[in-house]
């Protein structure tokens, strides 16, 4: 889609259709509720709304009825990482439509909220048995609503895309400023002019940084979308050849702001002194914060020798021997170590390298460079060193029937970095199956937070589903959690991550609990990144001091003052808010985020914040890959 949209097509309209609508209407079109992100055009949102709206007059006027938009129900123009919301920062007008309806015939709800006509809900529509062919004609009719308005106001919308381009390179030449709440909140009207409250004119990723694989990684995802990312030709300025650069004189300047600022939502309630409204989405993702990617901002122009970059560099070994340190800073180092393992090298975590170390013959060592993306390994050609060996984990990943996102990605990620792993369903948590692995993975949203009683789901009985179905439909129930504990007490390792680790921590009964308040009127962090400090730790080996997590209604642990947890990461003072919005943050100071617990002869892991949220946070993927090798450490 990036290569379509934003490196071939340029098109001035993607339109994104979406199922199913609020309760009681029929489609869901924008014009979208606030806020809208601070970093777009206003040339876009204004035109987003005017072809909504041209869709709205269309339906109603050939009789369909039912259109909804702005506070009927939660969509926004806020979040950067959707089809139709990344286009948004690209100067192109993002159409998302949600409808009702499914294949088979369905009744539309008396919703007494839905009859009156209002400016979010024009002409309101009656119940009544509704079928696919009904919201087929919708979607065909939404269709050419849009084909209408772009062939009658071609040349309007051509300029409207040429302007906003040509004003986002304007802005990126000169002096501009962003205007935030934060900023307008804190300097009134100087922050319409205070010099050091300018948006940044370039961005300098350093090649110094312990991990610039992933800094290459992040400036891909920015070359992939459309953006122009130079790289310096030779040491100048402080920056060693080969360091990336970033531009904001450039079309697609909103993108390029929006992925390197921090986002700042505004604090958004039902009420004066009510609850607070959930953003669509995240409301703090800034990517250079999830990837811990090591960069500089400048204010003025920095004259750098430079040429366009081609992409990321191969992964590439320095030295020769039949040894190689893949450091412990690098996330490729854990692909290597993996791909090393399965060519029957020995690995060992060894500290007087900084990271692990693998010898073995120099073809298989090479072959397992050569399977890395990326990355940079080099030879000691010093004797095999002391430290603790490990072997490739055998892994279960539990996910539940009809597919978890987080599991989903959770899988994802792992194939990425080279871990082999199980799907495990909770009616396959038995003691006897958990035998065979070395360490459990518990993504988030896959451990209940109230155990169900036993029961059989009619389905499972039901012949004409294939077995391999049947098999994985139940409840996660007492018997699963009591599997959990066996495995651990006879020496398994089990990582829990996000709510999974509040749940599985409520069911074991640990000497810890969720310190947070469950009133959302006193703490509220809705998808932002906070950040976290980090011990020195086996699990943390390789991260620094300070890390930004995504944390979205994570538990935050209270530790007893004498108690067995190790506190691996916590949180420090009053405010800890890296990216987004975070209502009273000031409840996380002196809570721990992750909790090391020896149990029996194993290990659980209980990881508050979401260290592997969509597969994006590289920063913190760490926690989880150290604590998979550790499950097989031994002297």
């Amino acid at each position: 889609l990036n290569q379509v949209l934003y490196r071939e097509w340029f098109p001035q309209v993607v339109y994104n259709h979406h199922q199913t609508a609020p309760q009681g209407s029929i489609i869901y079109i924008p014009p979208f509720r606030n806020p809208y992100n601070y970093n777009l055009d206003a040339i876009i949102t204004t035109g987003t709304d005017l072809v909504g709206m041209h869709m709205h007059q269309r339906l109603i006027s050939e009789g369909k009825y039912g259109t909804v938009m702005s506070d009927a129900a939660s969509y926004q123009a806020w979040w950067n990482g959707g089809m139709r919301t990344t286009a948004y920062f690209h100067n192109m007008i993002g159409i998302l439509t949600e409808s009702f309806g499914l294949p088979a015939p369905t009744q539309i709800p008396f919703i007494k909220n839905r009859q009156v006509p209002t400016n979010d809900q024009p002409r309101p529509v009656d119940p009544k048995l509704w079928r696919l062919r009904d919201s087929l004609e919708y979607s065909v009719s939404a269709n050419y609503a849009i084909l209408d308005y772009a062939s009658r106001n071609r040349e309007r919308m051509l300029w409207n895309t040429y302007r906003a381009a040509r004003n986002s390179i304007e802005r990126g030449s000169t002096d501009s400023w962003t205007r935030t709440p934060a900023k307008i909140e804190a300097f009134g009207a100087e922050a319409l002019s205070k010099p050091e409250l300018r948006d940044p004119r370039m961005y300098v990723l350093t090649r110094s940084t312990g991990d610039f694989a992933t800094s290459e990684k992040f400036a891909d995802l920015l070359r992939l979308s459309g953006v122009e990312v130079l790289e310096t030709t030779a040491d100048s300025s402080g920056y060693a050849k080969g360091s990336l650069v970033v531009r904001t004189d450039q079309a697609f300047r909103p993108h390029i702001l929006d992925l390197f600022e921090p986002q700042d939502y505004p604090n958004e309630f039902q009420y004066q002194g009510g609850p607070p409204k959930p953003p669509y989405d995240s409301a703090g993702y800034t990517p250079v914060y999830q990837m811990g990617v090591d960069y500089d901002r400048y204010f003025e122009p920095l004259s750098l020798p430079t040429k366009v970059w081609g992409g990321p560099q191969k992964a590439r070994r320095i030295g020769e021997g039949r040894d190689l340190i893949a450091p412990y800073s690098q996330n490729d180092s854990f692909r290597f170590v993996n791909e090393a393992l399965r060519r029957g090298t020995a690995v060992t975590l060894d500290e007087n390298y900084q990271g692990c170390r693998s010898v073995g013959s120099v073809s298989a060592l090479e072959a397992a460079v050569a399977a890395c993306p990326t990355g940079e390994f080099q030879s000691s050609g010093a004797r095999r060193g002391l430290g603790e060996e490990v072997r490739a984990p055998k892994i279960a990943v539990l996910d539940v029937y009809g597919g978890s996102m987080p599991s989903g990605w959770t899988r994802w990620l792992l194939e990425e970095f080279g871990f082999e792993y199980t799907v495990v369903y909770p009616v396959e948590l038995t003691l006897e199956k958990l035998k065979g692995f070395d360490a459990m993975l518990l993504p988030s949203g896959t451990v209940p937070a109230t155990l169900r009683e036993a029961s059989e789901s009619a389905l499972a009985t039901d012949m004409t589903i294939p077995a391999i179905w049947r098999n994985r439909m139940g409840n996660f129930q007492t018997a699963a959690v009591q599997a959990i504990k066996g495995f651990l007490e006879s020496g398994g390792h089990v990582i829990a991550v996000g709510s999974a680790s509040r749940s599985l921590a409520k069911h074991l009964e640990v000497p810890f609990m969720d310190g947070l308040p469950t009133n959302n009127q006193e703490f509220f962090v809705p998808g932002s990144l906070m950040n976290v400090k980090l011990r020195k730790h086996p699990l943390t080996r390789g991260m620094p001091e300070t890390v930004a997590m995504m944390f979205d209604d994570s538990p935050a642990f209270r530790l007893p003052m004498d108690g067995p947890a190790g506190q691996v990461a916590f949180f420090e003072g009053t405010k800890t808010l890296a990216s987004g919005w975070a209502w009273g943050q000031d409840k996380l100071d002196g809570l721990t985020a992750v909790v090391d617990l020896k149990m029996g002869k194993g290990q659980a892991v209980f990881i508050g914040p979401e260290a592997t949220f969509r597969g994006q946070p590289h920063a913190s993927f760490k926690l989880v890959f150290n604590a998979l090798l550790r499950s097989t450490a031994r002297e």
